[in-house]
């Protein structure tokens, strides 16, 4: 089993069984708007969709928790559980 990371906003478990590898969506990055230093959501970049995934890495304490990050800069904390 491994996780991939997509700039189509996936996360996608791949398994291989009986010489067949099969796909599960575990998770969507959300597209999020950018906040001002203020701490207000700019209206203009909130956006609808979903974000690019550019690259992960798992934590080495806890197998289950794993860090995704977007092309727009942003990292989301991830769980398989």
């Amino acid at each position: 089993n491994y996780f991939s990371v997509s700039s189509d906003g996936r996360v996608t478990l791949w398994t291989m069984s009986k010489n067949e590898l099969q796909y599960q969506d575990v998770m969507e990055l959300k597209l999020t708007g950018i906040t001002s230093e203020e701490g207000d959501e700019q209206e203009e970049t909130s956006l609808v969709g979903l974000a690019g995934g550019c690259c992960m890495d798992f934590n080495n304490k806890s197998e289950h928790l794993f860090l995704v990050g977007t092309e727009e800069g942003r990292i989301h904390k991830c769980s398989k559980a």
